[in-house]
């Protein structure tokens, strides 16, 4: 890990390109990502290699420093695959008790009436749950979570 320093950033015609790829770098997704960035710790061999070692920047005035690392993995937040579906299923379970909750009281099953009980913080959640996915488990072959009716 370490930092590159560019300084004197004024009056160069190249400068919005340069801030342009160092942003898209490190903003790079990969396609067998899915939607679960907390455990994605590898961008896979279409990326490229400043996507790859590139974890961030920081821009004062005519500076600029673009952090160096392995990226994603050097990012704080990656959590354990197994922890993070093991919690993710919990919450799909959370709405289908709060959709058993609300027959029981006859009350209809929608978006509207779930996130009442689950919260809005926890959207989705419920639309993976009325999407008709009731779990995600990891396919060791494609390396993604895929869903579980």
């Amino acid at each position: 890990m370490g930092f590159y320093a560019i300084e004197d950033l004024i009056g160069h015609d190249y400068i919005p390109q340069l801030i342009a790829d160092v942003t898209a770098a490190i903003n790079y997704w990969p396609e067998h990502a899915g939607k679960f960035w907390p455990v994605l710790d590898d961008l896979g061999p279409d990326s490229t290699w400043f996507a790859r070692h590139t974890t961030g920047v920081e821009f004062y005035r005519f500076l600029l420093f673009v952090k160096r690392g392995l990226n994603p993995r050097d990012n704080p937040h990656i959590v354990d695959k197994e922890i993070y579906i093991t919690g993710y299923n919990s919450n799909l379970a959370r709405v289908a008790d709060a959709e058993k909750a609300l027959i029981a009281k006859g009350k209809p099953v929608n978006e509207e009436a779930l996130l009442e009980v689950i919260g809005f913080q926890d959207r989705h959640y419920v639309e993976d749950y009325l999407a008709g996915i009731k779990r995600y488990e990891f396919d060791n072959v494609t390396n993604r979570f895929v869903p579980r009716g």
